[in-house]
């Protein structure tokens, strides 16, 4: 873990860069793969590219 500031309370952001083919296979797996626990994880990996907190997608993925 990284050391928090005082007060601080939200984790580290992680940044996301997907390149334009990247992002087509995620958009298209995230809804029309066979297994329903790799679509959560390509919701998040595209939550996680518009840059949103990463404390948001980890609630995604359960």
């Amino acid at each position: 873990m990284f050391p928090l500031a005082a007060g601080m309370r939200c984790m580290a952001w992680l940044r996301i860069q997907l390149t334009e083919d990247e992002q087509r296979v995620v958009k298209a797996d995230r809804e029309s793969h066979p297994d329903p626990g790799i679509r959560r994880k390509f919701w998040v990996l595209w939550v996680l590219h518009c840059s949103l907190c990463a404390r948001r997608p980890s609630k995604l993925s359960t």
